[in-house]
């Protein structure tokens, strides 16, 4: 009887414990950082594709302006910008002014050869 009783208070003890505004602060903070790590790792593929798609747009495009540079790091900082500009400007044939002509059926080219666009 003693021992079921002293088990009882410990779960109790537990319990109340569990329950404080410290380890309930404490364990969300445990799950945000575990979370955003998470979502790191997740990206990491998604990363590595689009570092390599702006290398070889780059390399084959060395003379691009300040702002066509920083117009192509925006447009390659995500997955679903690049489909986006992919299906506006590549199959949709919407004027950008931002690149044209021959740059632009460059930038295309390595867009529909890279593996970004099989992501979505």
């Amino acid at each position: 009887m003693w021992k079921s009783f002293v088990i009882l208070v410990e779960i109790l003890i537990f319990v109340w414990l569990i329950r404080s505004p410290f380890v309930q602060y404490l364990f969300g903070d445990i799950h945000d950082s575990v979370s955003n790590w998470m979502i790191e790792v997740s990206e990491i593929g998604e990363k590595k594709m689009l570092s390599s798609l702006e290398g070889a747009i780059y390399v084959g495009l060395p003379n691009l302006k300040g702002y066509q540079k920083r117009y192509f790091s925006e447009v390659l900082s995500s997955t679903e910008s690049v489909n986006k500009f992919y299906k506006h400007y590549c199959i949709g044939g919407d004027i950008n002014p931002n690149i044209q002509g021959a740059e632009l059926r460059y930038v295309c080219t390595q867009m529909s050869q890279s593996d970004v666009l099989a992501v979505n």
